[in-house]
């Protein structure tokens, strides 16, 4: 038995449960329900912000600039590993009340990353050190390593482009002869 059987196994009758719901209910209880997860939504982000307020107090702007190197590297991380129709069902078929929830959600994440890294400052800047360092090094090597190999195979394995002239001193300034 695998972990992704026994998930499955467990969470089948769940879904299904909630599913048949979903069917059954009616317009204004999906609207009562909506309403109710954009309530909660709120008050958790009311509840967290007076917490925030009470634990941190000063030294928030600090926090704040470093939770922007986590959020984007979540949403990165977001966007490369969920797939890409689960993002357009969700713009598609959540209704408006669902997407502001959403956004408050995105806001609570926000301040619980920022307490994080309170609690453990060093630790988040090391961290955060370790995601601009990822960044830079994904960077240099999609825009100039990679490039460079790619071209350099095509050249050694005779699929140069047509317009390549190897007499070309290509930036070279070395006089020979």
């Amino acid at each position: 038995m695998t972990v992704g059987a026994a998930v499955e196994v467990s969470l089948t009758p769940l879904r299904r449960r909630w599913q048949g719901f979903l069917r059954r209910a009616k317009p204004k209880t999906r609207r009562r329900i909506q309403w109710g997860y954009l309530g909660l939504s709120l008050a958790l982000l009311w509840w967290l912000v007076g917490y925030t307020e009470g634990q941190l107090g000063k030294g928030l702007v600090g926090q704040a600039i470093l939770s922007i190197v986590y959020l984007a590297t979540f949403g990165l991380l977001a966007a490369v590993l969920v797939p890409k129709y689960v993002w357009s069902s969700f713009a598609r078929r959540t209704s408006s009340l669902i997407k502001l929830a959403v956004v408050v959600n995105y806001l609570t994440v926000l301040l619980l990353v920022q307490n994080l890294i309170g609690a453990w400052w060093v630790r988040a800047n090391i961290l955060a050190g370790l995601f601009v360092v990822s960044w830079i090094g994904a960077w240099v090597l999609c825009h100039l390593f990679w490039p460079t190999c790619l071209r350099t195979a095509n050249i050694l394995l005779g699929d140069a482009p047509r317009d390549f002239d190897p007499s070309d001193p290509q930036g070279r300034t070395v006089r020979s002869g």
